[in-house]
Protein backbone atom coordinates (compact mmCIF):
# COMPACT_ATOMS: atom_id res chain seq x y z
CA UNK A 1 0.00 0.00 0.00
CA UNK A 2 1.10 3.18 -1.07
CA UNK A 3 1.83 6.56 1.68
CA UNK A 4 1.43 9.53 0.38
CA UNK A 5 3.23 12.43 2.46
CA UNK A 6 3.66 15.96 1.78
CA UNK A 7 6.38 17.76 2.46
CA UNK A 8 7.68 21.76 2.45
CA UNK A 9 7.98 21.68 -1.61
CA UNK A 10 4.70 20.09 -2.00
CA UNK A 11 3.41 22.58 0.32
CA UNK A 12 5.25 25.40 -1.88
CA UNK A 13 3.83 24.13 -5.13
CA UNK A 14 0.63 23.86 -4.40
CA UNK A 15 0.20 27.72 -2.51
CA UNK A 16 2.02 28.97 -5.83
CA UNK A 17 -0.56 27.27 -8.02
CA UNK A 18 -3.32 28.08 -6.11
CA UNK A 19 -2.08 31.65 -5.16
CA UNK A 20 -4.66 33.62 -6.55
CA UNK A 21 -7.39 31.47 -4.70
CA UNK A 22 -5.80 31.67 -1.56
CA UNK A 23 -5.25 35.56 -1.87
CA UNK A 24 -8.79 36.22 -3.08
CA UNK A 25 -10.17 34.07 -0.01
CA UNK A 26 -8.02 35.78 2.57
CA UNK A 27 -9.38 39.21 1.03
CA UNK A 28 -12.97 38.69 0.71
CA UNK A 29 -12.66 36.94 4.44
CA UNK A 30 -11.37 40.03 5.59
CA UNK A 31 -13.58 42.10 3.95
CA UNK A 32 -16.57 40.21 4.84
CA UNK A 33 -15.35 40.43 8.90
CA UNK A 34 -15.01 44.41 8.95
CA UNK A 35 -17.87 44.92 7.21
CA UNK A 36 -19.66 42.95 9.71
CA UNK A 37 -18.53 44.00 12.31
CA UNK A 38 -19.01 47.59 11.54
CA UNK A 39 -22.61 47.18 10.62
CA UNK A 40 -23.36 45.19 14.17
CA UNK A 41 -21.24 47.15 15.94
CA UNK A 42 -23.23 47.43 19.77
CA UNK A 43 -23.95 50.94 20.75
CA UNK A 44 -22.22 52.24 23.71
CA UNK A 45 -23.96 52.50 27.28
CA UNK A 46 -22.69 55.13 29.63
CA UNK A 47 -23.51 54.75 33.07
CA UNK A 48 -23.42 57.55 35.56
CA UNK A 49 -23.73 56.76 39.87
CA UNK A 50 -24.64 60.01 42.02
CA UNK A 51 -25.20 59.06 45.55
CA UNK A 52 -27.72 61.07 48.24
CA UNK A 53 -27.49 59.99 52.11
CA UNK A 54 -31.35 60.01 53.48
CA UNK A 55 -31.29 61.36 57.30
CA UNK A 56 -33.51 61.37 59.68
CA UNK A 57 -34.61 65.06 61.17
CA UNK A 58 -32.45 66.17 63.99
CA UNK A 59 -34.58 69.63 64.46
CA UNK A 60 -37.36 68.95 67.18
CA UNK A 61 -39.88 70.33 65.02
CA UNK A 62 -38.84 67.42 62.45
CA UNK A 63 -38.45 64.92 64.66
CA UNK A 64 -41.94 65.76 65.85
CA UNK A 65 -43.56 65.34 62.58
CA UNK A 66 -41.36 62.12 62.03
CA UNK A 67 -43.34 61.04 65.42
CA UNK A 68 -46.53 61.55 64.89
CA UNK A 69 -46.23 59.85 61.08
CA UNK A 70 -44.24 57.58 62.09
CA UNK A 71 -44.97 53.87 60.29
CA UNK A 72 -43.25 50.65 59.70
CA UNK A 73 -42.64 50.56 56.23
CA UNK A 74 -38.65 51.23 55.12
CA UNK A 75 -37.93 55.00 54.40
CA UNK A 76 -35.30 54.23 52.56
CA UNK A 77 -37.21 51.92 49.96
CA UNK A 78 -39.35 55.00 49.67
CA UNK A 79 -37.17 57.35 48.94
CA UNK A 80 -36.01 55.34 46.06
CA UNK A 81 -39.12 55.55 44.64
CA UNK A 82 -39.87 59.32 45.08
CA UNK A 83 -36.01 60.04 43.48
CA UNK A 84 -37.37 58.38 40.25
CA UNK A 85 -40.92 59.53 40.78
CA UNK A 86 -42.28 61.75 37.87
CA UNK A 87 -42.33 65.38 39.67
CA UNK A 88 -38.26 64.97 40.19
CA UNK A 89 -37.89 63.65 36.76
CA UNK A 90 -40.20 66.37 35.55
CA UNK A 91 -37.64 69.02 36.95
CA UNK A 92 -35.03 67.08 35.96
CA UNK A 93 -36.23 67.23 31.62
CA UNK A 94 -37.11 71.07 32.63
CA UNK A 95 -33.04 71.81 33.95
CA UNK A 96 -31.62 69.81 31.12
CA UNK A 97 -33.31 72.04 28.87
CA UNK A 98 -35.29 69.28 27.00
CA UNK A 99 -39.01 71.24 27.86
CA UNK A 100 -39.47 74.89 28.46
CA UNK A 101 -38.89 75.67 32.45
CA UNK A 102 -41.69 78.55 32.59
CA UNK A 103 -44.47 75.02 31.72
CA UNK A 104 -46.61 74.03 34.31
CA UNK A 105 -47.22 70.86 35.34
CA UNK A 106 -50.73 70.98 33.52
CA UNK A 107 -49.57 71.99 30.34
CA UNK A 108 -46.90 69.65 30.30
CA UNK A 109 -49.55 66.71 31.07
CA UNK A 110 -51.64 67.42 28.40
CA UNK A 111 -48.82 66.87 26.20
CA UNK A 112 -48.35 63.85 24.80
CA UNK A 113 -44.74 64.46 23.23
CA UNK A 114 -43.23 65.89 26.82
CA UNK A 115 -45.01 62.87 28.74
CA UNK A 116 -42.93 60.52 26.58
CA UNK A 117 -39.92 62.48 27.12
CA UNK A 118 -40.16 62.55 30.63
CA UNK A 119 -41.29 58.92 30.35
CA UNK A 120 -37.90 58.16 28.46
CA UNK A 121 -35.82 60.29 30.58
CA UNK A 122 -37.61 58.02 33.95
CA UNK A 123 -36.43 54.90 32.15
CA UNK A 124 -32.49 55.77 32.15
CA UNK A 125 -32.91 56.50 36.11
CA UNK A 126 -32.96 54.22 38.69
CA UNK A 127 -32.20 54.25 42.17
CA UNK A 128 -30.86 51.72 44.58
CA UNK A 129 -30.21 50.98 48.71
CA UNK A 130 -26.37 51.18 49.22
CA UNK A 131 -26.13 47.38 50.60
CA UNK A 132 -27.36 48.21 54.79
CA UNK A 133 -26.97 51.68 54.57
CA UNK A 134 -28.78 55.18 54.28
CA UNK A 135 -27.35 55.81 50.79
CA UNK A 136 -29.03 55.80 48.25
CA UNK A 137 -26.80 55.48 44.16
CA UNK A 138 -28.86 57.38 41.40
CA UNK A 139 -27.63 55.81 38.38
CA UNK A 140 -28.60 56.81 35.45
CA UNK A 141 -27.03 55.87 31.81
CA UNK A 142 -27.30 57.26 28.54
CA UNK A 143 -25.34 56.89 25.23
CA UNK A 144 -23.77 60.07 25.75
CA UNK A 145 -21.37 60.21 29.13
CA UNK A 146 -21.96 63.74 29.70
CA UNK A 147 -25.65 63.45 29.61
CA UNK A 148 -25.40 60.87 31.86
CA UNK A 149 -23.39 62.22 34.41
CA UNK A 150 -26.09 65.64 33.85
CA UNK A 151 -28.94 63.59 34.59
CA UNK A 152 -27.63 61.41 37.72
CA UNK A 153 -26.41 64.76 38.98
CA UNK A 154 -29.63 66.53 38.03
CA UNK A 155 -32.08 63.96 39.32
CA UNK A 156 -29.89 64.23 43.27
CA UNK A 157 -30.37 67.82 42.84
CA UNK A 158 -34.07 67.40 42.34
CA UNK A 159 -34.39 64.86 44.39
CA UNK A 160 -32.66 67.35 47.60
CA UNK A 161 -34.99 70.07 46.59
CA UNK A 162 -38.51 67.98 46.46
CA UNK A 163 -37.07 66.37 49.67
CA UNK A 164 -37.12 69.66 51.46
CA UNK A 165 -40.14 71.08 50.25
CA UNK A 166 -41.98 67.97 51.38
CA UNK A 167 -39.78 68.24 54.69
CA UNK A 168 -41.03 72.11 54.86
CA UNK A 169 -44.61 71.45 54.16
CA UNK A 170 -44.66 68.94 56.52
CA UNK A 171 -43.62 71.20 59.28
CA UNK A 172 -45.59 73.85 58.17
CA UNK A 173 -48.88 71.76 58.57
CA UNK A 174 -47.69 70.21 61.87
CA UNK A 175 -47.27 73.77 62.95
CA UNK A 176 -50.37 74.79 61.65
CA UNK A 177 -52.27 72.15 63.34
CA UNK A 178 -50.72 72.32 66.56
CA UNK A 179 -51.59 75.77 66.46
CA UNK A 180 -55.63 75.24 65.48
CA UNK A 181 -55.27 72.33 68.84
CA UNK A 182 -53.83 75.34 70.86
CA UNK A 183 -56.22 77.63 70.18
CA UNK A 184 -59.26 75.79 70.56
CA UNK A 185 -58.09 74.48 73.25
CA UNK A 186 -57.86 77.93 74.75
CA UNK A 187 -61.50 78.88 73.54
CA UNK A 188 -62.73 75.73 75.59
CA UNK A 189 -61.11 76.99 78.59
CA UNK A 190 -61.35 80.52 78.41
Amino acid sequence: MAQYELDLRDYWRIFRKRKMIIFLTFVLITTFTFLISLFQKPTLIYEAISSVKVERSSSLVGLLTEVVSWSTWDNIATQAVVITSYPVIEKVTKRLGLIPEDLSSEKIIENPKMVKLISEVQKKVTASQRENTNIIDISARSEDPEKARDIANMVAESYKEQNTYSRNKQVKDARKFIENQLTGRRVKLG
